[in-house]
């Protein structure tokens, strides 16, 4: 995820705040900046202003099929509870 204006307050800076890394068992949530290299991972984003509070996801650039299919299944076992 590059740092990039908010696209809903448009005045805001989306900036990474951490990431999910994709992998085999549980998903763990890593507060860092950016994911280490060949991770394949869904980075998180929140916008520098405070009341606008956008958070933004993205996912590296191995992983954007994987974080595609992941995050489906997650909005789907959510729409079902």
């Amino acid at each position: 995820m590059n740092i990039c204006n908010c696209p809903v307050c448009l005045v805001g800076v989306v900036k990474p705040f951490g990431y999910i890394e994709l992998k085999e068992g549980p998903l763990e949530f890593k507060l860092s900046r950016f994911p280490p290299d060949k991770k394949t991972a869904i980075t998180i984003g929140i916008c520098s202003r405070e009341p606008c509070q956008h958070i933004g996801m993205g996912a590296t650039k191995k992983s954007t099929t994987l974080a595609k299919s992941l995050l489906r299944e997650l909005v789907l076992s959510l729409e079902k509870n």
